[in-house]
């Protein structure tokens, strides 16, 4: 209950500090938007806003939890388990408000529906409390005293319940990425023979194995007392950060083709060049290299995923080291 009530002040502060700095976040997504540098301003100024409500928050706590118990107390352990698994979910949270935005679209990092946007949000959300709350309640018991060998069946189940939620998520999600990988599919269209289309209608079966495939070896891995909440969760959310990666540099390259038309402003208040008045023959030279780029940043993109997903489970595998050596 005590450690509810310190939660509690802690979220008062922050609220405190989010509603003096209202105007200011107001004045920011009502500015205009000018260039991309601009936009990279509002962006980095609605962070920093949120960082300053996320420090009062973890200030807050840790100073009333320090003066109502020393390091000595026994009930300080119980308190941390309750106010550092909120330290995480707090900046897990301030990170996808930070990348997905759902509420505020003109500050949107990934170029995403609002209604994708909110629907990832949701659901990153439920995983993280869920991984987080389940493997800090097993640390509770673990200090409370019981057998090691259940503290690491119960922070076990953390992770399955991490990849359970995850299926659900991708099996709910299976129409609406089949309709970006191939768009077709939502007008009916069909296309025999193509790869798209095929892997745009069996995707979320991938997407299902590799999260069982990841979350059981998690499993094993707890089971023998090497697992962690945070890699498992870093593992699966590596996939829609490179999806959303590429994305960023599909826009880019449209945008460099003449296709996506957009105005990039670099100073922020000369007069930019339009779109119509660059020089043609330079847009169809990238375009012809567009495919050779697009195909070779992919290839550099699994490569990299590879490796965060070796770094991240701690593996060392003699040729990952021979294979970057030859990169």
């Amino acid at each position: 209950l005590i450690a509810a009530l310190i939660v509690a002040a802690g979220l008062f502060a922050e609220r405190l500090i989010k509603r003096a700095t209202q105007p200011l976040r107001r004045q920011i997504l009502e500015r205009a938007r000018l260039g991309r540098l601009r936009f990279l301003g509002r962006v980095l100024s609605n962070l920093f806003l949120n960082l300053m409500g996320f420090a009062a928050y973890v200030l807050t706590t840790y100073i009333i939890a320090a003066l109502m118990y020393g390091p000595d107390n026994p009930a300080n352990n119980v308190i941390g388990y309750v106010i550092l698994p909120s330290y995480y979910i707090k900046f897990l949270i301030l990170v996808a408000n930070f990348g997905l935005s759902p509420k505020t679209p003109a500050i949107r990092l990934f170029p995403v529906q609002d209604e994708d946007a909110g629907f990832l949000y949701r659901w990153t959300i439920l995983l993280t409390v869920t991984g987080i709350v389940i493997a800090s309640v097993a640390h509770a018991f673990r200090s409370a005293g019981i057998r090691e060998q259940d503290f690491q069946l119960l922070y076990g189940i953390s992770g399955l319940a991490v990849m359970f939620v995850l299926v659900i998520m991708l099996w709910q999600s299976r129409k609406r990425v089949a309709r970006a990988i191939w768009p077709g599919s939502a007008a009916g269209e069909t296309s025999p023979g193509s790869i798209h289309e095929k892997f745009a209608k069996s995707w979320h079966y991938f997407a299902i194995a590799y999260v069982v495939i990841i979350g059981i070896y998690w499993f094993v891995n707890a089971l023998s007392g090497r697992g962690a909440i945070l890699e498992l969760i870093l593992t699966l959310f590596l996939v829609p950060l490179f999806i959303g990666i590429d994305q960023w540099v599909q826009k880019l390259l449209k945008i460099a083709t003449g296709e996506l038309p957009e105005v990039i402003d670099l100073s922020g208040d000369a007069l930019v060049q339009s779109d119509e008045e660059a020089p043609v023959r330079d847009k169809e030279e990238i375009k012809d290299l567009v495919p050779l780029i697009t195909k070779l940043f992919r290839v550099l993109l699994a490569i990299l995923f590879f490796f965060a997903v070796q770094k991240l489970w701690g593996l060392d595998l003699p040729i990952a080291r021979l294979f970057s050596r030859t990169v």
